[in-house]
């Protein structure tokens, strides 16, 4: 990993690594998603390599991301029951009538 790092660095300070553009830290935080489904072109995935591989703060959204993402993916769907089903939009058309009066 250092010497990734290091050559993520270097590609920082010459401005164009590889004839690879480096993406921005906004960039980055536009184009995670797409970059974590592998919908972006090799040149822009290298170019966000590259990025956090030299970026501490979005080598650390990445990873933040990765593991919410995979929390989310664990959560499952239950179906209410029909009671409390009932029960909830009663209260809530309750609460919602007198709001407005």
């Amino acid at each position: 990993m250092k010497l990734k790092m290091m050559i993520a660095m270097i590609g920082m300070i010459m401005g164009r690594p590889f004839g690879i553009r480096m993406k921005s830290c906004l960039d980055v935080a536009r184009l995670l998603s797409d970059y974590v489904e592998g919908e972006l072109s090799d040149a822009e995935r290298r170019s966000i390599d590259l990025h956090v591989m030299a970026c501490p703060d979005c080598f650390n959204y990445l990873g933040t991301f990765r593991a919410t993402r995979e929390i989310v993916g664990e959560i499952r769907y239950e179906e209410i029951p029909p009671e409390f089903r009932v029960r909830l939009h009663t209260v809530l058309t309750e609460r919602l009538r007198g709001s407005q009066g």
